[in-house]
């Protein structure tokens, strides 16, 4: 399987202000999806399941 370097985000590195954004354009993304796709879901899966409430307890997290 190929992984490109890009597929792999961190968001360790980013200020608080650059968190917030890239949280809400992830977000964005999920919700627009006109006609997602198997993989689309699972990913959605995974972000709602998993992500969201590792982004909640982030310090850097400001709800919308």
């Amino acid at each position: 399987m190929e992984v490109l370097v890009l597929d792999q985000i961190s968001f360790t590195e980013l200020t608080q202000k650059e968190f917030n954004i890239v949280i809400k354009a992830v977000r964005d993304c999920i919700i627009n999806k006109k006609v997602p796709t198997e993989y689309d879901a699972y990913q959605k899966k995974i972000w709602e399941k998993i992500i969201e409430p590792l982004i909640q307890q982030d310090e850097r997290y400001q709800s919308d």
